[in-house]
């Protein structure tokens, strides 16, 4: 028993929730200004009362949709801003579904979105006609004659069905306005015609009743997602739905209006940021002026005005477009064209930035050639090396000896890559060069002062004959003191390649010796003692004359090397002092 009562109340239930959904509203009539503009005109006409031009855009008939605004998420809207007494009437496509045939006591709502200023006067209507397809009769000015205002006003007009018009507020804000009536007998007899439907008009009423010769420019109208319901017994107008744009205004958090399809319908609804304005994607912040998207935090997804420019410390509020890297005193992304916008201070452009880089439009802390005396102000780093291509370079240490000059392409001819007394002083750590090749310090040979001018030559000694480096065998620590570049330093003189050191030579002598009969003091034969004798050979005199030699040439080697090591000895004790 129990189980017939449940299954009893089962099907109740079923055909409750079947009766509910074959009583929904059913949607006969959508205008939402979406798609081909010139299709668009085509569905509107302008009133046979009045040939006006709709919004400036056009000759009767041409009326287009405006594009999206900044200030609601919407999509394409109408706008009139024109005071006319006929407006606009719908010219159906489909008269299978629209206009719709009516009896009497059938019901319908109108629903709409509208934004009027204050000086319009928005109103939405009906007209009952009796033409089956094509363009419903235009039968105007009264109930009597088929029209009934059912939106408009401020909530005194007569709808032509006892009540009144629903109130529309003139307020700049978009609000849905809905109206609900029912068909009497009296709509299904117009001017002595049978009238079995009716179309849908709309119009900026201006208070003209003739139309005048220029129409009047009065408060803005928008209006947007025009729709018709039919509606069963005991419905009434739909709340909005899933499948209708809310128009709601995009604000911090959710600062993108996107639009997607639900069922044939388009709708646009706020978002959040997916990427930085002028990324070029769906998700990418609107505004110019508030380019950051925000990745993470309590505002995530909000369209922000940068704080500093790309790469500079990777706060939230940076720049985030490579084509687009510097940050603008309004909030924008941009490009930096002069240095001052660099070294101004509102915006963060990084430490010490003081260039702007016109190539890449972003901020360095870098130097140019001709502005060098003001960017590079560290004594040790005075002068400006150019990076690459670009004119933007970085301040240098001054050039050691054998440097040669910067050759830049900023300098003037007479300068570029010369020895000069400027340049010496600007590039070269010893603050002088050689003419001779152009490079920082004095070459072997160039005359200078002892003792004065050891850091000017290259060979980092004055020599003793008041020119760079040390002559062969004058003291030295490393072959780099020596003048001759052939020269090697042995036993602290320079000295021929190839000389060897005293201390891996022989430190004695070896000598010999031809003798003869007279030198050994023997007696020659057949020589009796008495007298002397002597003994003609050629060889005994070379032998003399050699051995002199060799004693004349070792003494002079001697008193040579004695020399050099008195002025060794002098130099070191100068050295001393």
């Amino acid at each position: 028993m129990n189980r017939r009562v449940t299954a009893l109340l089962g099907s109740l239930v079923g055909l409750t929730v079947a009766s509910s959904a074959a009583a929904a509203p059913t949607l006969i009539f959508s205008e939402d200004w979406e798609g081909n503009a010139a299709q668009i005109a085509l569905r509107w006409r302008g009133s046979a009362v009045c040939n006006q031009i709709q919004n400036g855009m056009g000759a009767d008939g041409a009326l287009l949709p405006t594009s999206a605004d900044a200030t609601a998420c919407s999509g394409p809207v109408v706008r009139d801003d024109k005071g006319w007494s006929g407006g606009r009437m719908y010219t159906n496509t489909n008269a299978a579904v629209f206009p719709p045939v009516v009896a009497a006591n059938d019901e319908f709502c109108v629903t709409a979105w509208i934004r009027a200023a204050a000086a319009s006067d928005p109103y939405i209507g009906i007209n009952y006609g009796a033409t089956a397809g094509g363009k419903v009769d235009l039968v105007n000015n009264s109930a009597a004659n088929g029209e009934h205002f059912l939106i408009g006003g401020a909530g005194a007009d007569p709808d032509g069905y006892g009540g009144n018009a629903t109130a529309v507020a003139k307020d700049g804000v978009w609000h849905r306005v809905t109206k609900q009536w029912k068909v009497t007998a009296a709509d299904l007899t117009v001017l002595g015609q049978t009238t079995n439907r009716f179309n849908l008009k709309f119009v900026n009423f201006g208070g003209s009743v003739v139309c005048p010769a220029t129409p009047p420019t009065i408060g803005t109208m928008d209006i947007d997602d025009v729709r018709i319901y039919k509606l069963a017994a005991g419905d009434t107008c739909p709340a909005i739905g899933p499948d209708e744009t809310p128009h709601e205004t995009c604000g911090t958090t959710k600062p993108i209006c996107n639009s997607a399809a639900v069922g044939t319908q388009k709708v646009y609804k706020c978002a959040e940021c997916g990427s930085g304005f002028g990324a070029g994607m769906a998700t990418s912040c609107p505004v110019a002026t508030s380019p950051v998207c925000i990745a993470a935090g309590a505002e995530k997804g909000s369209c922000k005005a940068c704080a500093e420019d790309l790469g500079v410390t990777g706060a939230v509020a940076a720049c985030g477009v490579a084509a687009n890297p510097f940050c603008k005193n309004d909030g924008s992304c941009g490009k930096c064209t002069t240095d001052n916008e660099c070294k101004d201070a509102t915006k963060n452009h990084g430490v010490g930035a003081n260039k702007c880089d016109t190539a890449k439009g972003s901020c360095t802390n870098g130097c140019s050639v001709t502005t060098e005396g003001v960017d590079c102000t560290n004594s040790n780093k005075p002068w400006c090396e150019p990076v690459g291509t670009t004119a933007i370079g970085i301040c240098k240490d001054k050039l050691e000896n054998g440097q040669p000059i910067p050759n830049r392409a900023a300098d003037t001819a007479a300068d570029k890559g010369k020895c000069t007394d400027p340049n010496a002083t600007k590039f070269c750590a010893s603050a002088s060069c050689d003419k001779a090749d152009d490079k920082c310090g004095f070459a072997n040979g160039t005359a200078c002062v002892p003792g004065t001018d050891d850091a000017k030559c290259r060979a980092t000694v004055c020599g003793t004959d008041s020119k760079c480096g040390q002559v062969e065998g004058g003291p030295c620590v490393a072959a780099t003191d020596c003048r001759d570049t052939t020269n090697t330093c042995t036993d602290n003189k320079c000295a021929p390649a190839g000389t060897s050191s005293s201390s891996s030579s022989s430190g004695g002598t070896s000598s010999s010796s031809s003798s003869s009969g007279a030198s050994s003091g023997t007696t020659p034969p057949g020589d009796g003692g008495g007298g002397c004798a002597t003994t003609s050979s050629t060889g005994g005199s070379l032998a003399t004359v050699s051995i002199g030699l060799g004693l004349a040439i070792l003494a002079l080697r001697r008193r040579r090397r004695e020399a050099r090591a008195s002025e060794a000895t002098g130099t070191a004790d100068e050295k001393q002092d």
